[in-house]
């Protein structure tokens, strides 16, 4: 991602909104597998007219949905994604589509965290482990006589499902975009034969969940990650604010670890495979040490906070205050037509504020599948 431009809500919760796909390659004359990749992750957050179209005009063929049911149905499982294939290239792709906003089969998806134990050995995370069930025959079925050469890829959520899926096809490539942890030590060994490319974007939160055990530490350092950053330039008023919001996270890390303790529920999460880290300045890095990614995540997050706060006005607390009392003040006195335009103006001046029109938090603003292609695009 470049620091000197904010991250769009549009583009970490709408990331197929308004978007050209492949912009200026083709991946015919120019292929790349991590930035094809990437795209195709994108891409499956279009809807599927717009998926086999796109690659169509591309050379891909015989695109199918991996949605059980058909494409036009509701996702009822938290899973879905597609297949596609190459002939010039002898190329087959399955490509799974990450957590879709305002989707809530994906999001129970997401909060199943709990593990449970897996077909071929170990114990993963509860919800991805359905959702891929799901479609794991459809997929099985779709890829049974497919091109030699095969690309298991997602972003997100789609990610932890292809890695799920890297078990059943053990000869294909995995390349993944801001995974999170999809099982325990067991399971991650089943992929030790499976070549791995594990793209992880600076500050990217949905990589650092599930935590790795629900113990007390772990889950402070989920908490408190957020609100590490440089603080250079903090007001007195800031930094008080966030040693209490340290704190808080500290407390509520313990309360969380205790009751899950008691009711003696225990985790175990990996990731599989190095990562390929994306740096703040979007130089890639193979496999960088812990303490390295963390003094690269406080600077990014530093730059990133400027460049948010320089892009648009933050919402003005007391234009808030004068809008709400002109509405009390219309509303009393039966003028609806003014307390409602009122209304209409504080929507408005949400919306022109950072509050809404860009991410404030680089922590979720580097999920955007739009930041892992800017910067692979910059690489390749």
């Amino acid at each position: 991602m470049s620091d000197s431009h904010p991250v769009t809500s549009q583009q970490l919760l709408r990331p197929a909104r308004d978007v050209e796909f492949f912009a200026d390659w083709d991946p015919r004359s120019q292929p790349n597998d991590p930035l094809l990749c990437a795209e195709l992750c994108r891409l499956a957050y279009a809807p599927f007219s717009v998926i086999e179209s796109t690659l169509s005009r591309f050379g891909f063929d015989s695109v199918q949905s991996l949605r059980p049911g058909n494409h036009n149905s509701p996702a009822l499982t938290g899973g879905d994604g597609f297949v596609a294939f190459h002939p010039t290239l002898d190329l087959s792709v399955a490509t799974f589509r990450g957590t879709e906003a305002g989707n809530l089969e994906d999001a129970l998806t997401d909060m199943l965290t709990l593990p449970v134990g897996w077909f071929a050995g170990g114990m993963v995370h509860a919800g991805f482990a359905t959702g891929y069930s799901a479609m794991r025959p459809r997929l099985l079925d779709l890829l049974s006589g497919g091109p030699r050469r095969l690309l298991l890829t997602g972003h997100s959520l789609g990610g932890a499902l292809a890695n799920l899926a890297a078990v059943d096809f053990p000869h294909a490539e995995l390349l993944t975009f801001g995974a999170p942890r999809v099982g325990n030590s067991d399971f991650v060994n089943l992929l030790r034969g499976v070549s791995i490319h594990r793209f992880v974007n600076c500050c990217d939160i949905v990589q650092r969940v599930p935590p790795e055990t629900f113990g007390e530490r772990d889950l402070a350092d989920l908490f408190n990650a957020l609100l590490t950053v440089d603080a250079t330039g903090l007001t007195t008023a800031e930094q008080v604010g966030l040693a209490a919001a340290r704190g808080a996270g500290r407390l509520a890390a313990r309360g969380i670890a205790t009751l899950l303790n008691r009711a003696g529920i225990h985790a175990d999460f990996r990731h599989a495979g190095d990562v390929i880290y994306i740096r703040h300045d979007g130089s890639l890095v193979t496999g960088p040490d812990d303490d390295a990614i963390r003094l690269d995540q406080i600077m990014g997050r530093g730059l990133y906070r400027g460049v948010v706060q320089q892009a648009m006005p933050a919402l003005d607390p007391q234009r808030v205050l004068e809008r709400l009392a002109a509405m009390t003040r219309l509303s009393v006195g039966g003028e609806l037509t003014g307390a409602l335009a009122e209304l209409n103006g504080l929507f408005r001046d949400i919306a022109r504020s950072a509050t809404l029109a860009h991410v404030v938090l680089r922590d979720f603003a580097d999920h955007a599948p739009s930041t892992y292609i800017d910067a692979l695009r910059r690489a390749y």
